[in-house]
């Protein structure tokens, strides 16, 4: 089956088998049916795979605007929204999924994975824009009084 085949779609939103949705999922490369899917799948092992074949399809999509508007919807997950930011060319798309990023932690490893990644713009300059040294230190077991020596 081609990756945006509708059958793909129906699968994804109508199979019983949560095996039959998580490989349908992996496959499809529709925004609208991945992201109706995301909103309604139940199963975390579908759930999973919806999420993952998301974060590729929003980074690679041709239409930046339903692209945009699924990364700001409150369904869209920081995990998501990561792999948009470091895998993506698109410069505004990368912006908003960083925005959008709530833990501190995701960011951290957004950062961490941009030094190292090689695209253009590096996804790094934006996500220490929103980052709070607080993160980093709880990654390390300290916390801000602690590190600055007060007490």
């Amino acid at each position: 089956l081609p990756l945006d085949s509708e059958v793909l779609a129906s699968l994804l939103a109508t199979d019983p088998a949560h095996e039959v949705r998580a490989a349908a999922a992996a496959r499809c490369t529709d925004l609208d049916a991945l992201g109706a899917a995301l909103e309604a799948e139940a199963e975390p092992q579908v759930h999973g795979v919806i999420c993952k074949s998301l974060g590729k399809v929003l980074a690679e999509s041709p239409d930046s605007a339903a692209a945009l508007a699924l990364l700001a919807a409150q369904r869209c997950t920081d995990a998501i929204r990561a792999d948009v930011a470091l895998h993506t060319q698109d410069d505004e798309r990368r912006r908003a999924a960083i925005a959008g990023i709530g833990d501190e932690d995701v960011l951290v490893d957004v950062a961490l994975a941009a030094a190292h990644a090689p695209v253009p713009e590096s996804p790094l300059v934006h996500a220490t824009r929103h980052w709070r040294p607080s993160a980093a230190l709880g990654m390390m077991g300290q916390d801000a009084t602690h590190a600055s020596g007060k007490e």
